[in-house]
């Protein structure tokens, strides 16, 4: 696998189509360059939309087994940290070898926060606590934004990171989102 790796977002209303059209559009981004696909994980905005992450990449690897799966970020904050890594371990049992799980604390809606009933002081603690169940998960590529002093704690947390890769970026990303 070369070191470069192309994604494409997986196309938010591909769940509205027939599961024949579902396989047709996910092999046709598999027969190009595109290496993965990518969904993000939020389980309810303000206005309650939301999708879960792990579920749709369930569905999207099993119309298309040539595609990498991304999560990205998976907020295990939200979850109970079992269910987090039960969640990855499944995943990876049905796809192994195209798991990468993107792994933050959220943030951005605090709704989202509310409505699972996590208070936001605690976030950073009970991201650590899933990130111990995500790190056990084989087979699973885990990687964890760039935060200055989180890569120490982190390290001094979790020992040989092993999976974990910190991701270090000096100029922001951008992404062009394509649609079929």
């Amino acid at each position: 696998m070369s070191d470069l790796q192309i994604g494409l977002s997986a196309p938010d209303d591909l769940g509205r189509f027939d599961p024949n059209a579902q396989r047709a559009a996910l092999a046709a981004i598999a027969d190009t360059a595109i290496d993965h696909v990518f969904t993000a994980d939020h389980v309810s905005f303000i206005d309650g939309s939301g999708i879960d992450g792990p579920v749709r990449l369930a569905a999207l690897g099993a119309l298309e087994p040539r595609l990498g799966l991304h999560l990205g970020v998976m907020l295990l904050a939200l979850r109970h940290p079992l269910v987090a890594a039960r969640q990855i371990a499944t995943l990876a049992e049905y796809a192994p070898g195209r798991v990468s799980i993107g792994v933050g604390v959220g943030g951005e809606d605090r709704h989202e926060l509310e409505v699972c009933e996590v208070d936001p002081a605690t976030r950073g603690r009970r991201t650590d606590v899933g990130l111990d169940g995500a790190l056990d998960v084989p087979d699973v590529r885990v990687l964890l934004g760039h935060l200055g002093a989180v890569e120490a704690r982190v390290e001094h947390l979790h020992g040989d990171v092993g999976r974990l890769e910190l991701l270090r970026r000096q100029e922001p990303v951008s992404y062009t989102h394509l649609t079929l």
